[in-house]
């Protein structure tokens, strides 16, 4: 196992991460699933982030980044690039903080709408952008630099990863039974935190990763929320050693996975936090009957147009 201590993030880290979250941010449900159950043979929890405020996890680590800037570091304003869900983390912690009209966010111009709408509504400038989320990614790190605003990492940064991880902490309060624990690849951020908090369970938890297929080499994927090419070097120091294994899953299965979730749960899931109910459906991943797996339901914010496409 890890020796957490050698890293500039713990446990405790998280902890103090979820007490200052605790006012802002929904304590999600877990909430079994009979008939996924059924279905897979084995038991099925799910962690609905995607009834976050925002609409996803990312709330989680963006605020906890801006709640611990110093006032200075906030008053020259922020910077970020999002495919979506960290833009309306970052722009609601903005908001909060009343440095709104001083935060901009870089998007790629093929963003799902409803999240570029979701985030304007928070009255941060967002700037669209011709090409892909490291397109944007360029574009803000260089705006950032000249203008000493605060760059607020998506997923490479250690105060994020101990946002994202108060995910995993709520998870074990709610089912101290926990077995696996599915989680979305693509920065690595959430998986890193998830990862770290099973790590200082008293039970033996297993951490599972999934990323969608195509998410990698072209950076096209119907799971656009984590349409990231690499992970960052933080999450790697973490992810090669904490989590069992990382798998990958086609763009059929994703979607089949967002339209079995919503005819079997009811609940409306973007193709990111669908995959790791695809891993299930496809049989990558297995297990045997009786265990409880609890699949982290990143986030929400699919166009409805999109749905009706997938049928």
């Amino acid at each position: 196992m890890i020796q957490t201590h050698a890293l500039p993030i713990s446990g405790e880290d998280i902890q103090q991460a979820h007490e200052r979250l605790r006012p802002i941010v929904y304590h999600t449900p877990l909430l079994p699933s009979e008939r996924l159950s059924q279905m897979l043979g084995v038991n099925i929890f799910l962690k609905t982030e995607n009834l976050q405020k925002t609409g996803s996890f990312k709330i989680r680590g963006a605020y906890n980044k801006v709640a611990t800037l110093t006032p200075e570091e906030r008053a020259r304003g922020l910077i970020a690039a999002s495919s979506g869900n960290h833009a309306q983390g970052v722009a609601y912690a903005a908001r909060a903080f009343g440095i709104h009209q001083q935060t901009t966010i870089y998007m790629p111009q093929t963003t799902p709408q409803t999240k570029i709408d979701n985030t304007r509504r928070f009255e941060v400038n967002v700037e669209l952008v011709d090409g892909t989320y490291d397109r944007c990614s360029e574009l803000a790190h260089a705006a950032a630099e000249q203008s000493g605003a605060t760059y607020i990492e998506p997923y490479n940064d250690w105060r994020v990863i101990a946002g994202q991880g108060t995910v995993g902490l709520e998870i074990l309060q709610d089912l101290p039974e926990t077995d696996v624990i599915l989680v979305p690849v693509g920065g690595g951020g959430l998986i890193s935190g998830i990862a770290l908090a099973a790590h200082a369970s008293t039970r033996r938890v297993r951490v599972y990763g999934v990323h969608a297929t195509y998410a990698k080499p072209s950076g096209y994927t119907i799971a656009d929320g984590i349409r990231v090419k690499h992970p960052g070097d933080k999450p790697l120091k973490i992810i090669p050693k904490e989590v069992e294994q990382v798998v990958s899953v086609d763009e059929d299965t994703i979607a089949a996975a967002v339209l079995l979730l919503a005819q079997a749960t009811r609940l409306l899931v973007e193709g990111a936090g669908a995959v790791g109910l695809a891993a299930l459906l496809a049989k990558v991943l297995t297990f045997p009957p009786q265990t409880n797996v609890v699949l982290v339901l990143s986030g929400g914010n699919i166009d409805i147009s999109r749905l009706q496409h997938l049928a």
